[in-house]
């Protein structure tokens, strides 16, 4: 007990440093840095450099406090996950070798092993009792960023956003933007208790995405949103006024986004024909026909990715094709790996998946499995390449690492008799 508590003032000033970085990564501030110019890095040296004190003060307490036993059951605890990545950032590692692979900067090759470092660094912030007993708040934080900067992004156009016309926030892209605003949110919300705060957070990401009029992102928000409802009311946390409640604010934001999209087509805010065309696309989208919906781009890329995956089905064409020969990308997690790293890269990319649910599931993680379930939709639906992005793997990371350690403490907490409980108890249990 002596120990931990001569690590007290070492924890609280590594959160000073740690809560910025980890916001500024899970909100895409890093690429805000590289393309702005602030910082004349890669985001993906952002990213490790600045995690890498974080991880030097894990690597360093751990082995103080009780020879580094703490850090090697965590990791251990989350081996499903690790090796699971470990093998898919290998595959799309050896990719990089194949004739038709192709990289636009140089040391670009390594971004699988820096994607797998951010895991790793990730991970091991679990044995910070503070990260685990917060790490909703922190999750809040890069959410409250995220919003304010696609905000400031309709107030003064172009800040952020490299789409002519839609509002970015930080990480300059309105579909990254709209699915990292969803998965925070999941991770934010408590979903074993009805919460008011919750559905706060609920409805402004719903203005915020609506705002950067990504399509495949309302989209995921209406699975997700109804999804939390049908958990409380399985929960019996919903009670008649909730209902009447919900009905009403439901029917509000409906009228509400009507008026939204008619003012939007008159504003000078999204006055590209892309935005003008989504705006459109929206507003009238309960009268689209499948013939409509086969000329959107997506279908229609989707059509031609499965084209270069039947030219290499076994090895692919290698990391980097659809950039290299100047193709545009699939807008699919699945065919994505398919096309580039052949069917062993899509099996690789199955077994993280499946790896990553089995270990949710074993430690009881309701919330960190909707997560998942959201990213496998927005890899079906909208993005082809989610594993490249830091904010998506440290998430994944962080949720791994506090689930596993909230498993650890509950049984613990069921060995131990009330009166003496054991000084390896980071925080109480959380789902």
């Amino acid at each position: 007990m002596q120990n931990i508590k001569q690590f007290q003032l070492g924890d609280r000033l590594f959160l000073v440093y740690a809560i910025p970085i980890t916001v500024t990564i899970l909100s895409a501030a890093d690429r805000y840095l590289e393309i702005s110019g602030l910082i004349p890095l890669s985001m993906y040296v952002i990213s490790i450099l600045s995690l890498l004190p974080i991880f030097l003060y894990v690597v360093f307490r751990s082995a103080l406090l009780n020879r580094s036993r703490e850090l090697i059951n965590l990791y251990s605890a989350n081996r499903r996950v690790i090796f699971s990545f470990g093998a898919l950032a290998l595959v799309v590692l050896i990719g990089a070798v194949y004739p038709d692979a192709y990289f636009d900067r140089q040391g670009e090759f390594l971004k699988p092993f820096i994607m797998f470092l951010v895991l790793l660094f990730s991970i091991s912030m679990g044995t910070i009792p503070d990260v685990v007993r917060h790490h909703r708040k922190i999750l809040g934080i890069g959410f409250c960023c995220l919003v304010g900067s696609v905000v400031f992004d309709i107030i003064s156009p172009g800040t952020f956003s490299i789409t002519v016309g839609r509002p970015g926030g930080l990480s300059l892209n309105p579909g990254v933007s709209a699915i990292l605003l969803v998965l925070l949110t999941i991770g934010i919300a408590d979903w074993q208790r009805l919460r008011f705060y919750d559905l706060i957070c609920w409805f402004v990401s719903f203005s915020a995405v609506f705002c950067t009029l990504a399509r495949s992102g309302l989209l995921l928000w209406m699975i997700c949103f109804t999804w939390y409802i049908l958990k409380q009311w399985k929960n019996r946390e919903i009670k008649v006024f909730h209902v009447i409640g919900g009905l009403f604010l439901l029917g509000l934001m409906l009228i509400m986004t009507s008026d939204v999209l008619l003012m939007l087509q008159e504003t000078t805010w999204f006055e590209s024909q892309n935005a003008q065309r989504r705006i459109d696309f929206i507003a009238n989208i309960s009268e689209l026909d499948a013939d409509q919906l086969r000329a959107e781009d997506r279908v229609w890329l989707l059509q031609k990715y499965m084209g270069y995956v039947f030219e290499s089905p076994i090895i692919g064409h290698g990391t980097g094709f659809s950039h290299g020969t100047g193709h545009l990308v699939s807008h699919n997690l699945f065919v994505h790996y398919w096309a580039e790293n052949g069917l062993i890269g899509l099996m690789v990319v199955l077994w993280f998946l499946g790896a990553t649910a089995k270990h949710f599931q074993v430690n009881k993680d309701y919330r960190s499995i909707v997560v998942l379930a959201a990213i496998i939709v927005a890899g079906i639906v909208w993005h082809n390449n989610l594993f490249e992005h830091r904010s998506i793997v440290m998430l994944l990371g962080l949720l791994a690492s506090v689930t596993s350690v909230n498993m650890k403490n509950l049984e613990v907490e069921h060995e131990d008799s009330p009166v003496s409980v054991s000084p390896v108890v980071f925080v109480n249990h959380t789902v």
